[in-house]
């Protein structure tokens, strides 16, 4: 799968084989975005849309997402 922009990158983490896990890999290491996996699929998605409607136009982003 290719994933070529952010709505993309959601629509890969919405489908149901994607994990907690993998939202926090896929996260910290292609966005240099840090979450902790400890809640649920559905909030950590939530946490990254409210965190990228916020940062998505400054060139420095905080590191972790809360």
């Amino acid at each position: 799968m290719r994933i070529n922009n952010f709505n993309q990158l959601i629509e890969f983490f919405n489908q149901p084989e994607t994990t907690v896990q993998q939202i926090v890999k896929i996260t910290s290491e292609g966005l240099h975005i840090f979450m902790k996996a400890d809640t649920t699929k559905e909030i950590l998605i939530q946490r990254l849309i409210d965190f990228w409607e916020k940062w998505k136009h400054t060139n420095e982003k905080p590191f972790f997402v809360t």
